[in-house]
């Protein structure tokens, strides 16, 4: 029998096997059809039976030639496409191009974000926006828009005043067209996108590796991230988050998903909302043989606070300039406490052992610059900094991790500088002992 992974090892006997709310892309019976004025597709809307309240989702398959909707764009909606299957004709502002298995397309909100398909293919279309109104969708080729009022030409535009008070009607008013062109958007493609190497320094069951794709595909009312799990690895640890919602798809391998309910096995293919608060809490793991890769879809915004159950860590981020600031909840007296060494964004978690290891170098400082013993205290220091890797693997590795700090194998990333700046002190301070003793009368 072979070594089993840490995942296993971690493993409580008795996990509640309890299965999420999700729908498999792939296989998911698609029974919403469309046929009109040469537009045609069959489709199944997923959002609704995952329990999703912020973004939405519906599977499409088009067929070879035919659009699936009218040339359209978005005011207030940023649709986001995943191509399963295919290889359909994408249809932008910047004119068209043909799509491949794995491709991510965002449709941002305005007329960048103007598009259709054309099959063949099986895709899916995330969006968010539609559920805060008012919204606006415009179509260029009928040159109509359509908004919660309902469907008007927009050559039929008047002004301001138009039957306001003692104004009679208005001549018709001329509004401000998209242009014929446009850059296209970025496609990356989600099956062979390389991600960042995973943290060496990482302890493991949190090596995972990653990547960021807000950035590359020019997104801004959702983020996403496509995560690589080899066996044995987990993904950040277990948390949940107000203010957002979050949506997990695999792309690849069997993982196991750890929510409040218990624990799920899933499958390439298999798509699940993560909603807002303690019932989207989540972790993955990939307790199997082969690499798992996920993408991790939310939308975006502030404030979003992140709470890590295990550990009863919160993270809280108001708005945007503002330094996050991570909270401890005391289980005995219900409170929360504020932990004040946490630095904000791409840095470290301090504990006691690091507050001990700052304490030193200041008493380094003060010693070495009257002319005191700095080497004992240096190896006082020294000693500090044993206590600061124990410390900080046992109670900060796993929330370095998550937040993306500066993990640096046990001391955080300013404590090599600040080590280094308590020797050199310790060898001014010698240096002074030593011109002292050779100015010195002899005894």
């Amino acid at each position: 029998m072979g070594a089993r992974s840490p995942c296993d090892r971690h493993k409580p006997a008795n996990v509640l096997r309890v299965s999420v709310k999700k729908v498999n892309i792939l296989s998911v019976e698609l029974d919403e059809p469309l046929d009109e004025a040469g537009f045609r597709h069959v489709a199944t809307s997923v959002g609704p039976r995952l329990g999703a309240q912020r973004i939405g989702a519906s599977v499409y398959q088009a067929e070879a030639g035919l659009p699936i909707w009218p040339y359209h764009y978005h005011h207030g909606i940023e649709e986001w496409l995943y191509l399963i299957a295919g290889a359909p004709v994408l249809r932008e502002p910047a004119g068209e191009r043909i799509l491949t298995p794995g491709d991510l397309v965002c449709f941002p909100s305005g007329h960048l974000g103007a598009h259709t398909l054309k099959g063949p293919g099986r895709l899916v279309i995330f969006a968010t926006g539609h559920d805060v109104e008012p919204y606006m969708s415009v179509y260029p080729d009928s040159d109509k828009v359509s908004g919660p009022e309902g469907i008007l030409l927009r050559n039929s535009a008047v002004s301001y005043w138009h039957g306001e008070g003692t104004a009679g009607p208005s001549e018709s008013v001329e509004i401000v067209r998209e242009p014929k062109r446009s850059p296209p958007q970025p496609a990356v493609n989600a099956l062979a996108l390389r991600e960042e190497a995973a943290d060496p320094h990482a302890p493991t069951g949190f090596r995972y590796r990653a990547a960021k794709l807000g950035p590359l595909l020019g997104a801004d009312r959702l983020d996403g991230t496509v995560m690589d799990l080899d066996p044995g690895e987990g993904s950040e640890p277990y948390h949940y988050v107000y203010g957002r919602e979050e949506w997990l798809l695999v792309l690849a391998g069997t993982p196991t998903l750890r929510h409040p309910q218990g624990e799920d096995h899933l499958e390439a293919g298999d798509l699940v909302c993560l909603p807002e608060g303690p019932a989207g809490a989540h972790r993955l793991l990939n307790r199997g043989e082969s690499v798992v890769r996920a993408l991790f879809l939310s939308t975006t915004g502030l404030p979003a606070n992140v709470c890590y159950p295990d550990t009863g860590h919160w993270l809280i981020r108001n708005g945007l300039g503002r330094d996050e600031v991570v909270v401890r909840e005391n289980v005995q007296s219900g409170r929360t406490q504020r932990v004040p060494e946490w630095q904000g964004p791409k840095k470290s978690v301090l504990n006691e052992g690091t507050r001990s290891l700052a304490r030193n170098a200041v008493s380094i400082r003060r010693q070495a610059g009257s002319g005191a013993d700095g080497c004992r205290a240096v190896d006082r220091f020294r000693r500090s900094v044993g206590a600061v890797r124990a410390g900080v693997a046992a109670e900060g590795a796993a929330f370095s991790v998550s937040l993306g700090s500066g993990w640096t194998g046990g001391i955080p990333e300013k404590s090599p500088g600040m080590l280094h700046e308590a020797m050199n002190c310790a060898r001014i301070g010698a240096a002074r002992r030593h011109r002292n003793a050779m100015s010195s009368p002899t005894p």
